[in-house]
């Protein structure tokens, strides 16, 4: 390894030196194609030598000098991010970089229709990385670029060269044809679950060759335009991922969102959520709030991680509850997945263990099962009305403890099986259902935002083992909000997706007043 021992060590480099070693998830080394084409088939070679490159691309860098940092150029001359040695002297040493993650750099082979000249580019990147880079410092790790676009020939150069120790991730850029969830992509995945390798999204050729445009709303004119739509095209595809069922299909499979920011992930994660509850009939393959799906198969790089926007976004002149909400902003970015290389770590791609959920905390719930108005509970409510763990937990199939009062609800005749009742008793709208020949009452009340819950569908659970599976189980039991489609189970009155949402329900008898059965009465006590 060459390193710079006649240089005196600045002050920055003595204090980063103290520092833990941490790893580089994005280091971008010169992989042009005057470096790759002796690595070319003759036949490609040829072309390019009479032709050009033939490569999509062509938007404006992020500055500096040819658009790269000043410093990445060698002194006595060269490419930039040419010099192994320079970069051993300006980063891995001066920062103490435990494992660096080359990442190449221009992406334009993953935009081009010339699917057979993509997978000779791509086998070339990476013949070239190995010997030229991997191979000359063991701190070095590299990552598989692949023919994104041709599914088959993507999987078969991760089975070449997937299997080395010094190769730790797939890479693709962030411009694709089709959400990268899609089953279009299924061979590329089988793949990296064989090799253990994350699935690595890196912005860039968004609009570029046959790839989407960069926006829903079309083509742009200027980068910056690029730069500030890339979070949305990244969300599309974690979105895609979740919805479209990829890590019910491979469970072991990690994805990476490489330098598209993090700020935007947290609105995304709740929304999720909150769409979920209402749509999952349509996904019933989704098993689980979509923001787990996110903890446990995906992490994010922290460039950029925009920390200097943060005193303008969280700060507030009140010191004091200025800093509480600022480190706050820090604890959830934390549960995001950002994460901090600790010394003898193995590379992060290769430790696939995750943060902690980030959890939903909403300043204020409407809550039918609470208060029989439906009024709203503050925060603090919330909590105290949590279960204690310790205690013994209620059986969930039977209803809420009544306070001795009974009234009548109708007559038997009056609510057949399959059928309900909509009454008012004391001033409450209480749906009764009868299921199959019992019967079970609720509060006419969505805990959602109030809408008449038991105006809703009656109709069956529906479940799933993969998209295009959709079965029935449990007809006649579930009711869905005629609002927002949360769906509710008719005999417990909890939400289907969250047991401890749940609308009130009452215990039901029926009762005999007359001689004959039509004259029994369905009662319910309050």
């Amino acid at each position: 390894m060459q390193t710079s021992q006649a240089e005196t060590p600045s002050p920055a480099d003595k204090k980063s030196k103290a520092k833990r070693p941490i790893i580089d998830c994005d280091i971008h080394q010169i992989s042009g194609l005057e470096e790759i084409k002796p690595y070319l088939p003759r036949h490609y070679r040829e072309l390019v030598e009479a032709y050009g490159p033939a490569y999509p691309g062509g938007m404006h860098f992020n500055g500096g000098v040819g658009g790269r940092m000043a410093d990445a150029y060698p002194e006595e001359g060269g490419r930039a991010g040419s010099d192994l040695a320079l970069m051993q002297r300006q980063h891995l040493d001066r920062y103490n970089v435990a494992y660096g993650i080359l990442t190449g750099e221009g992406y334009g082979m993953q935009a081009t229709i010339n699917y057979d000249y993509a997978a000779a580019t791509c086998s070339a990147i990476n013949d070239y990385t190995i010997e030229h880079w991997l191979s000359r410092d063991s701190r070095l790790r590299g990552s598989v670029m692949i023919p994104k676009q041709e599914p088959r020939l993507a999987a078969k150069e991760i089975d070449r060269v997937g299997g080395r120790a010094d190769m730790v991730q797939v890479i693709v850029c962030n411009g694709a044809t089709l959400p990268y969830g899609n089953r279009y992509y299924d061979p590329i995945y089988e793949a990296c679950v064989r090799h253990n390798l994350p699935f690595t999204i890196h912005v860039g050729l968004e609009g570029e060759g046959i790839n989407s445009p960069p926006t829903g709303a079309g083509y742009v004119t200027n980068y910056i335009e690029t730069r500030c739509a890339r979070p949305s095209t990244m969300a599309a595809h974690l979105a895609s991922f979740i919805f479209e069922g990829t890590f019910e299909r491979f469970p072991t499979l990690r994805v990476v969102l490489q330098e598209a920011g993090v700020l935007w992930l947290a609105p995304l994660l709740w929304k999720m959520d909150q769409e979920w509850k209402g749509l999952r009939v349509q996904t019933p393959w989704v098993r689980k709030r979509p923001s787990e799906y996110f903890r446990e198969h995906v992490r994010v790089t922290t460039q950029a991680d925009r920390r200097d926007a943060e005193p303008r976004l969280v700060r507030r002149p009140a010191g004091q509850h200025s800093r509480r909400r600022n480190a706050d902003v820090l604890q959830r970015l934390s549960a995001l997945g950002l994460r901090f290389a600790q010394a003898g770590a193995a590379p992060a791609c290769r430790r696939p263990g995750g943060p902690g959920l980030l959890r939903q905390r909403s300043r204020t719930v409407r809550s039918a099962d609470a208060r029989e108005g439906g009024g709203r509970m503050s925060a603090t409510e919330q909590e105290q009305q949590r279960p204690d763990p310790r205690a013994a937990s209620p059986d969930p199939r039977r209803p809420a403890s009544s306070s001795g009062k009974r009234f009548r609800a109708a007559r038997v005749a009056e609510i057949p099986p399959g059928a309900r009742k909509i009454v008012e008793v004391e001033g409450r709208s209480i749906g009764v259902y009868n299921i199959q020949g019992a019967y079970h009452a609720l509060r006419n009340v969505c805990p959602h935002q109030g809408a008449e819950l038991c105006k809703g569908l009656v109709t069956a659970a529906v479940v799933s083992s993969g998209p295009g599976d959709f079965r029935f189980e449990r007809e006649g039991e579930i009711v869905r909000c005629p609002w927002h489609q949360w769906e509710f189970d008719i005999k417990t009155g909890c939400m289907v997706v969250d047991g401890k949402v749940r609308t009130k329900s009452y215990e039901v008898t029926v009762e005999k007043f007359g001689v004959s059965v039509e004259e029994d009465y369905v009662m319910i006590h309050l």
